[in-house]
């Protein structure tokens, strides 16, 4: 079972700008991309790699806008 009805998933896709998309991907791959970083990532204790994962994902990748900055829309709690 999926987790989205292929109904409801088709309708979002079809309003994506693929632009935008492609350029969050090249983000994401910029930076994930790099084997050396990911070894060391993995060797990380989820707690210590938190804020950047934030950051990186969210921040750099899907345009959020974290706390302390006007009008963020990503907080943390650590």
């Amino acid at each position: 079972m999926s987790l989205f009805q292929k109904l409801v998933t088709n309708k979002y896709l079809k309003n994506l700008d693929s632009k935008k998309v492609d350029k969050a991907y090249e983000n994401f791959q910029k930076f994930y991309g790099d084997k050396l970083r990911l070894v060391n990532i993995m060797q990380l204790k989820e707690e210590n790699y938190q804020e950047r994962f934030l950051r990186e994902i969210f921040v750099e990748t899907l345009g959020f806008t974290i706390n302390h900055d006007k009008d963020y829309n990503l907080t943390t709690l650590i």
